[in-house]
Parts: structure tokens; sequence; C-alpha cells
């Protein structure tokens, strides 16, 4: 089965995942390594190569919510290496394992409000990854342990709960896709935001070719949920996954003064 991203709940899951990753950059940026002159600038280099599967268990098709669906789960599989560098450092990036990760989001439909949030993640997988052509990925069997998130705080609490993901295979299915900040992932960012307190600069390499999974979670096949790919001119059908090589650059630059945070 497959179906297209739901167009507000996909964002909302994106922009989670995104403002969680840009939070922990900028707290880790004003520490002693990263510390400026003006405390609130800060200088990020983000790159991240892997690939993903968003799937759920709703169908959605250019948006439309079924009449007799009010809560969706919709989950996601990465077999992901990435790093961080603040304030130019540098970013050992042939040195970063890879991990598998799997979360979890539970949607209210009828209000596009996140209802729950859970994931887990592990260094513990064997896998392999096609960073030149992006033609394949893969990762053997392995177990994470799951964590919840509080929605107010985003703290993460270990549920003592534990997920068998795998194996996961992803072929690719299309020639590679490059974007900038157009892309998929900072499709709502504009490169230049100027206000009175800051000035952001934000840029972006994504590269990517769409592919075909097959994996299991708990021993329940993709195939029996609903799938969720990004959508490309001539994307062929049944290839949900994503193969990636991405990186992403952001320079904050605070000019507002002692009124502004």
């Amino acid at each position: 089965m497959n179906a297209t991203m739901k167009k507000t709940g996909g964002r909302a899951l994106a922009m989670i995942l995104l403002v969680a990753a840009m939070a922990t950059a900028i707290v880790l940026a004003s520490g002693p390594q990263a510390k400026a002159a003006n405390s609130h600038n800060f200088h990020i280099r983000h790159p991240g190569q892997g690939a993903l599967i968003y799937y759920s268990t709703c169908p959605f098709d250019d948006g439309t919510i079924p009449p007799n669906i009010s809560v969706c789960d919709d989950y996601s599989v990465w077999y992901l290496r990435e790093t961080w560098a603040f304030g130019g450092g540098a970013l050992g990036m042939a040195q970063q394992p890879f991990v598998a990760i799997f979360d979890h989001a539970r949607w209210d439909v009828n209000q596009d409000r996140l209802i729950s949030y859970e994931f887990g993640e592990t260094p513990d997988v064997v896998g392999s990854y096609d960073k030149t052509h992006l033609s394949y990925a893969h990762f053997d069997a392995t177990t994470v342990e799951m964590n919840d998130v509080d929605l107010q705080t985003g703290e993460a609490t270990p549920t003592g709960e534990t997920l068998t993901l795998g194996p996961f295979t992803w072929t690719a299915a299309s020639s590679v896709s490059r974007f900038g900040n157009d892309g998929p992932t900072l499709d709502a960012f504009p490169p230049n935001l100027r206000d009175r307190c800051h000035t952001t600069v934000t840029h972006a390499h994504q590269k990517f070719r769409v592919a075909h999974v097959t994996g299991s979670i708990e021993g329940l096949q993709l195939d029996t949920l609903y799938t969720r790919s990004p959508s490309l001119p001539g994307e062929p059908e049944n290839a949900p996954g994503t193969i990636f090589n991405n990186s992403f650059h952001v320079i904050d630059v605070a000019h507002g003064g002692k009124n502004c945070l």
C-alpha cells in the first residue's frame, strides 16, 4: 500500500526532528568550546548520511483525512551517521559510527496535534551504505531501548521496553536528486532571515535517491502499513524510502543588544 504524506502532519513531524536537533546544537554551542564574544552568536555545521523510511497506520491522499480515523501512529526508521561542528570546529565525520533509530509519533488528526512521541536508538548495529552513488543502504536486525519524550519539556525517560528492528534494506529506485534549502528538510526555512535581534543564514546541500525498502518492526512487515515518501517528479511507485548524503550550515549573529534574547 502507498499513500502520500499528510501535508500538515508530515511537516510537523519533520519540524520536530529539525527543532530538536537545533535545540541541541544551540545548547552545545553556548558551552565553552564555542562561546564567542556575544554568547548568543553561534555557528553550526551538521552533515548527515544514511537512509530512512516513514510509514503510518493511516492512509492519506492529498491531505484528506478519512472520516472514520481520529488517531494515527506515524513511524520512522533511520540508519544514520551524523555529527555537529560548532564555532568552526573540525567535523570528524569519518570517526562517527552509524546508528539505528526508531521513532513513533501519535497524532490527533482532527486537530493536527501531537499526542505522544517516543524513540529508541543504538550504535550496536552492523550495516553498509553507498556514500558515493547512494545506491543502497542496509543494516542487520538489532534491538533499541525505547524512551518516552515529555512534550512540554522535551525530556526523554527510558520506558524499560525494547523493540526489534529489521533487518532493513534500501535499494535505490531513482536518479540522484540535489537540492539546497529548497529540499525536503529545510523547505520551510529561507536561506536568510533578519529581524531586530538576529541575522540567521542557513545553507544546505541535500543529495538523495528514493528507494525500495524491505524491513520489519517486531516482526511486522512494512507492506502491512501505509508508507509515506517524498514527492518528486517522476518518482517510481512503491519506493517510499530515501538514501541521502546531506550537509547543513547555520550561522546566527545577535545584533539587538541587551533587550534581545
